[in-house]
């Protein structure tokens, strides 16, 4: 569940010498009530920090989507030192399909899936970090009938190439993968569509307004600071998983099947790709039998060779000290961490609140 932080919202920063350590906190102005005002850090941009901000539909009959129903809705800027700058008023259209935002080193970029006629368009503001807009430009066409859940923007470890995808859906056929390829500045790269029965969604995002998948996150995709990008999925047709290896600036694209036993229940999965040594590492988590008794699948993928070079299972007791049984879990996480492997978490406690922004949500709900 997401996390909300109302009135102020600031950043510690770490000050250190050989001698002492400290840490500075800076505060922004105040910035709205709780649960009137609606908002989230969008991220740094240059020296400057973004924030999207509305007012939010409170006790509202019908269900309302967030942003898109709110009202207000807007960008604030803060200089370096957490100073409120500027305004910039946001309008999201009612037939909008789908949003990303995207905060870089040198721009914000706005990202608009739009409808029209037979076709959705790809539509791209871009801003400097102090909020001036350069312009708007189409950068990618996609099939009419694809919806919100059905595109991915990924970004590579550098922030230098961007990877639009849009699954498309066919009746009684393999889906379509439209895939397009950009440098840092939205030039395009390399562009093309691929069909294949194994091909298929490795996650959804299914709200409004997301944000590009990043080196750091831990998800099924990653994009190379080259080009190329692997995908780790289901096979969808039986119990094991598959390792994708785009080219991504030529055409073409090869796989290799995880096998995993009948008889474990998959839970989740990562991946990792080392840029500098041009390899990927795939973690496939599942259970056998009981929850506590987890089997964790790590796969090392050779990206110039084309080939899996290490692959091993290993059976782990997640339960701590003399627990027989899992006692108030609230959550298990299976992460990514860059460079190390992978890093499973879990969660236990109850809810502090239910989240403010949940119209009509179950006063039991848990949160983090």
């Amino acid at each position: 569940m997401r996390v909300f932080i109302f009135f102020t919202f600031f950043f510690l920063l770490s000050l250190s010498t050989e001698i002492i350590c400290a840490q500075k906190v800076l505060y922004s102005p105040f910035i709205g009530t709780q649960p009137a005002t609606r908002f989230e850090v969008v991220g740094k941009v240059g020296n400057y920090y973004w924030i999207q901000k509305s007012k939010t539909k409170f006790r509202s009959k019908k269900p309302a989507e967030p942003w898109l129903d709110d009202k207000g809705l807007r960008f604030e800027i803060y200089d370096a030192r957490m100073n409120f700058l500027k305004t910039i008023p946001s309008f999201l259209s009612v037939d909008l399909i789908k949003e990303y935002l995207i905060p870089g080193d040198e721009y914000f970029d706005q990202l608009f899936l739009q409808p029209s006629d037979k076709k959705i368009l790809a539509l791209l503001d871009r801003y400097t970090p102090d909020g001036i807009l350069n312009g708007r430009d189409t950068i990618a066409e996609f099939p009419r009938n694809m919806k919100c859940g059905d595109f991915l923007l990924i970004r590579s470890a550098n922030r230098n190439k961007i990877l639009l995808l849009g699954f498309e859906t066919i009746s009684e056929s393999p889906s379509r993968l439209h895939a397009f390829l950009y440098d840092k500045n939205w030039k395009l790269v390399y562009q093309t569509t691929y069909s294949h029965i194994n091909i298929s969604k490795p996650l959804v995002q299914y709200d409004l307004v997301e944000y590009s998948l990043e080196d750091y996150n831990s998800t099924y995709i990653k994009l190379g600071n080259n080009g190329e990008w692997l995908m780790v999925l289901s096979s969808g047709i039986n119990h094991n998983y598959l390792l994708f290896h785009f080219n991504g600036i030529r055409e073409g694209f090869a796989f290799k099947e995880i096998k995993l036993a009948s008889t474990t229940i998959i839970e989740d999965a990562g991946l990792f790709l080392d840029n500098e040594k041009h390899q990927g590492f795939a973690g496939i988590l599942s259970r056998i039998k009981t929850s506590p008794i987890k089997n964790v699948r790590i796969v090392r993928y050779m990206i110039d060779d084309f080939r899996i070079a290490f692959d091993t299972s290993f059976i782990i007791n997640t339960l701590a000290n003399n627990k027989i049984k899992n006692e108030n879990l609230y959550e298990e996480y299976f992460m990514m961490v860059p460079g190390k492997g992978f890093l499973f978490l879990k969660e236990y406690g109850r809810a502090l609140s239910p989240d403010p922004y949940d119209n009509g949500s179950d006063k039991n709900d848990r949160g983090t």
